[in-house]
């Protein structure tokens, strides 16, 4: 299998409690990918202006899906205004994935580009 879709990314997608709604959220926020087809909705709820839950829904490939589940554990218990200060490199050290095409790379930044332009 090629090191891009490595066995720990399928199996966050495959676990059915991946992708969740906050209920009663605070913050709502989706893109939509119109190169590839992935969609993200994210859905955040505060105390404070810190982040205490965060879901996601949506669908597209699985860098982006597992992109979106793994920036849960970074920001739970941040503040709203420091997710402004997440790097792209550290949403790729979180992922792994050793080498992304452009087109890839896009995919992986997904989650954290919508909270930053969007927030």
């Amino acid at each position: 299998m090629d090191n891009l879709y490595r066995d720990e990314l399928l199996d966050l997608v495959r676990e059915s409690a991946v992708q969740r709604k906050v209920r009663k959220p605070d913050i709502v926020v989706e893109d939509f990918n119109s190169l590839c087809g992935d969609k993200l909705l994210i859905s955040i709820k505060l105390d404070g202006g810190e982040i205490t839950q965060y879901g996601f829904e949506g669908s597209g490939c699985l860098i982006s899906q597992a992109s979106a589940y793994l920036l849960k554990e970074k920001i739970i218990g941040m503040k709203l205004s420091d997710l402004k200060n997440i790097s792209d490199d550290e949403v790729l050290a979180e992922l792994g994935i050793p080498k992304l095409t452009p087109s890839r790379m896009k995919c992986a930044l997904m989650a954290v580009k919508t909270l930053r332009e969007k927030i």
